[in-house]
């Protein structure tokens, strides 16, 4: 080989070895934006772990609606909760405590404390809601667990009830923060008609966006409360979830029902209209719980776990 071809060939790795490593973009890295961070990167809901609302409302309903126990539950609570309210001295329509019987937190949470304050009155009343979040905490976590097993057994049994007490620490816990909710929505009149309208529309919605996956952490996973909200609240930021918006709709769904309430007195005797009205919605409510539940097993593998906090000495 001629003395020319071999300077020809060395030529490139003499020049790359000028040249030096290769550079870094002289362009500054995107972060998101505000609501980025709040509801995660921007992907299209077809390409989201999470399932789509129609998928989700279809096999939630279908869970409750082809499994007795889930059907029957409800209804039967529903019942247990007029005579206990009867029982404890409640006068007044029967269409607030029938109609959030079975109702998701905060919801739930803000008629207890609203039936508490009927019943004892202030400040007695909001001592003695927190037997009531208790029961409230009980019946959320048996039910999570019940609907747990009915999406991976096809059936519940007392297995789904053991795994429900199991949870119920960190259900009472998530519980509680969302009385924290209500109390503050209870302020946002302060903020006026306008801005303190939009904030008691948003923050249920908020309460629920965050919280709404507890009670299936809890039941699914043994964590601390800590890490169970983290792993909550990272589920519903799901990119291209939608979380935020599948608890919108179940607030605003359930506004919207309120209107068409058969009218009721005050009466211990509901007529029989109320009560079917109350069944409907109570189904209506378990239905959507079971829906979270199914999101909640669909996107359970892609959440990202907790960041570790170092050991401070």
């Amino acid at each position: 080989m001629s003395n020319k071809k071999k300077r020809r060939q060395g030529a490139p790795r003499q020049v790359a070895e000028r040249r030096g490593p290769p550079r870094a973009s002289a362009e500054p890295e995107q972060r998101p934006g505000l609501f980025g961070g709040l509801f995660g990167n921007p992907v299209p809901a077809s390409l989201s772990a999470m399932p789509n609302f129609r998928r989700s409302l279809g096999r939630g309903f279908l869970l409750v609606g082809s499994v007795p126990v889930l059907l029957l539950a409800p209804f039967l609570w529903t019942l247990v909760t007029w005579l206990g309210m009867l029982a404890l001295g409640y006068v007044g329509p029967p269409s607030l405590p029938l109609n959030q019987a079975s109702s998701i937190p905060p919801l739930s949470v803000g008629a207890d404390l609203q039936g508490s304050l009927v019943l004892f009155g202030q400040p007695a009343g909001i001592v003695a809601v927190l037997p009531l979040l208790v029961l409230r905490a009980l019946v959320v976590a048996v039910l999570a667990g019940l609907i747990v097993e009915g999406f991976e057994r096809g059936s519940v049994s007392v297995t789904g009830v053991l795994r429900g007490l199991r949870a119920l620490p960190i259900v009472l816990g998530g519980v509680i923060l969302n009385l924290l909710f209500v109390i503050l929505l209870v302020y946002a009149a302060a903020f006026g008609p306008g801005l303190g309208t939009l904030v008691q529309v948003l923050l249920p919605a908020a309460a629920l966006w965050l919280l709404g996956f507890l009670p299936f952490v809890a039941v699914t996973e043994r964590r601390s409360l800590p890490a169970a909200l983290s792993r909550s609240a990272a589920g519903g930021r799901t990119p291209g979830g939608r979380q935020f918006l599948f608890s919108m709709m179940y607030l605003l769904l359930l506004t919207v029902l309120q209107a068409f309430t058969p009218p009721a007195g005050v009466t211990a005797n509901p007529p029989l209209r109320t009560w079917i009205f109350a069944l409907v919605v109570n189904f209506l409510h378990v239905g959507f719980f079971a829906s979270f539940g199914f999101r909640w097993l669909v996107i359970r593998g892609s959440v990202p776990e907790p960041a570790h906090q170092p050991v401070r000495r």
